[in-house]
């Protein structure tokens, strides 16, 4: 879905009467994250696909989800038309675009009119939406201010360093409507990256780091304390006193800190557009689990948290992909139309054969992508032997065709990566396709492209009724099938329905924390190594605001449990029952058995605001 891509690759040769054909198939960027072979993703238990047909340019579909053992496999679009279906997107239930930063800014906040808490729910929706994995961008790869781009950060890496997290979130605060009404800067740590937001009037302390997400609130525990400056200033009252509620805190960072501001982040750089077009024949798959292909190029690991591995790490371990495929009928002058150069060609009714066999002939068909790639695969049906060439643009953000590509054989089954010819973290290549002689000639080929993106930032179905909504710019008299694919029984997936619109989830991975990204990794080995494993868990909700700031409210879990992902839900009650207050609360879950970087802590907690409605509003409290 969320990029605009395309592929070129040019037909040279010479084809005469012939039936048989020779297949090769060809791999560029191979799977090169060892330890995805080592500790795997579960496989499903028990696969379940829906499919749909859509002929119109705006489409609601309904798909109903009553397992609390969910787990998305993957989305495919496919055209299955003869016209070119343009810009075409799928909203899940939670009806966020993930292309727009302004309508993702005002889809997020929207019905609120108070400044505070439009503050507190984009805070707060970074919690579900951003915290993908503990990559982080390579500061050398900085094409057109790529690596502060929130779309790109959103869309496809994510990250786990401090400063992009804040640079991330400013971007969507400057877009909250009206715009321009608040606006954020980042704040200079001892060896970290905070942020201060503005809005009515004065400056308002944030943390929103993957691993530290935290505002601090004044003595009267009713306002936000300004500035950075202040806390440190403070003595680390305010920020120490957090500890027995969330089991951390951060005053080590800040007390030796100068917390000098940067300047304030309005617009940020250019805005990549992850939009493209799908041709017929062409299909868009969206896997929601990594393949083991990552983009080393624009990301670095170089480093290890698997004690066991130090030359490896298996940081993104949120990552998915997406894979373009592309099978044109040579067939069919139908994609005559996508052709840009051509010369000597004809289309028959047995595949591209040249006008006169004597000269070269070749054919173009043009390609980019405004994400990067991570791998391609390609198969050639030649009626005689045949070449493959690959080339790929000198600039990472150049998606433009040039007769100037400097072209690399490929080797039938030969595996290309870590050179020149390498796709990884490209946005845009090209294939050659050539054969010459008598009989010679290209009977059919395919191009499947893989780009990284984050799982979150696709249509994934919830439990509960899924509305979803398929839309184009363009249908041009085309069709498309969509297809959903996903395991019902998932043996890590564990969702506790709401019972009534008020309250909150907490998203939570026993056996290697999700938000800790050094224990990320610690999960898919405590699942390939002990597949029933259970840890003790126990998790506390503490009142942060108002009257009794400290006190804590509900004890919502104590036993041991088994490893997976867990949405627990908390009704907004305390021990007693009693509805608690609207405000700032945080949990606490202690009992998780950490490995890697700072392992000796057992303890970790989060803010949690408690609205006057349950938010985000899940899928069952929807219908209701």
């Amino acid at each position: 879905m969320f990029l605009t891509r395309g592929l070129i690759f040019i037909i040279v040769g010479v084809l005469a009467g012939c039936t048989s054909s020779i297949d090769r198939s060809y791999t560029i960027e191979a799977i090169n994250d060892s330890l995805m072979l080592k500790y795997p993703n579960p496989v499903p238990v028990h696969v379940v696909s829906r499919s749909f047909d859509v002929h119109e340019s705006n489409y609601r579909e309904r798909i109903e989800i009553l397992s609390e053992n969910l787990h998305n496999i993957s989305v495919t679009i496919e055209n299955t038309g003869d016209g070119l279906i343009e810009d075409p997107y799928i909203f899940n239930s939670s009806g966020y675009d993930f292309r727009d930063l302004s309508a993702l800014a005002s889809k997020i906040v929207k019905g609120e009119s108070d400044s505070f808490l439009k503050f507190i729910k984009i805070h707060e929706w970074f919690t579900y939406y951003y915290d993908k994995y503990g990559s982080y961008v390579n500061p050398t790869y900085n094409f057109d201010d790529y690596r502060g781009n929130p779309l790109r950060l959103i869309n496809q890496n994510g990250g786990s360093l401090c400063g992009e997290a804040v640079q991330t979130a400013c971007g969507l605060l400057y877009n909250v409507p009206p715009k321009g009404s608040m606006y954020g800067r980042k704040i200079q740590m001892h060896g970290h990256q905070t942020g201060e937001v503005w809005f009515d009037g004065s400056w308002h302390n944030f943390d929103i780091s993957p691993e530290i997400r935290w505002v601090y609130f004044d003595y009267d525990n009713k306002t936000i304390i300004p500035r950075w400056k202040d806390l440190r200033d403070d003595g680390g009252t305010l920020i120490k006193r957090i500890k027995p509620w969330t089991g951390w805190d951060i005053w080590y960072m800040v007390e030796k800190a100068s917390c000098e501001p940067f300047d304030s982040i309005t617009e940020v750089g250019k805005q990549w557009q992850f939009r493209y077009n799908l041709k017929p024949q062409e299909k868009i798959t969206m896997n929601f689990d990594m393949k083991g292909r990552t983009d080393k190029v624009s990301s670095d690991y170089s480093f290890s948290y698997l004690p066991d591995h130090p030359e490896e790490c298996r940081k993104p371990c949120d990552y998915a992909s997406a894979v373009f495929t592309y099978q044109p009928d040579f067939t069919s002058e139908l994609h005559r139309k996508y052709i840009v150069r051509e010369s000597n060609i004809k289309w028959t009714s047995r595949g591209i054969e040249p006008v006169n066999f004597n000269e070269p002939s070749y054919l173009v068909i043009p390609s980019k992508s405004t994400w990067n790639i991570v791998g391609a695969d390609i198969k050639a049906s030649f009626f005689t032997n045949g070449n493959v060439y690959f080339a790929v643009t000198e600039q990472i953000g150049d998606t433009s065709y040039s007769e100037n590509l400097k072209w690399k054989l490929l080797q039938e089954d030969g595996i290309y990566e870590k050179d020149t010819t390498g796709v990884e973290g490209r946005m845009a290549y090209w294939v050659k396709f050539e054969f010459s002689g008598r009989g010679s000639g290209l009977k059919k080929a395919t191009i499947a492209t893989e780009v990284q993106m984050g799982r979150y930032t696709m249509p994934g179905l919830k439990y509960g009724i899924n509305n979803l909504r398929f839309t184009a710019a363009k249908m041009n008299n085309s069709s498309a099938n969509i297809t959903y694919t996903w395991d019902d029984q998932s043996k890590y997936e564990n969702y506790e329905p709401a019972t009534s619109n008020y309250g909150r989830h907490i998203y939570y991975r026993v056996g290697g924390n999700h938000i800790k990204h050094w224990t990320k990794p610690v999960f898919y080995r405590n699942i390939k190594n002990d597949p029933d494993g259970e840890l003790p868990i126990k998790v506390e909700i503490f009142k942060v605001s108002g009257e009794d700031a400290g006190k804590r409210v509900r004890l919502l879990k104590d036993e041991s449990m088994k490893f997976g992902t867990y949405w627990w839900y908390w009704d907004g009650k305390d021990d007693e029952g009693n509805k608690c207050p609207v405000g700032m609360y945080s949990y606490k879950v202690t009992g998780e058995v950490g490995e890697g970087m700072w392992h000796e802590s057992n303890e970790f907690g989060e803010r949690l605001y408690l609205f006057d409605h349950i938010w985000p509003v899940p899928n069952e409290i929807k219908e209701q």
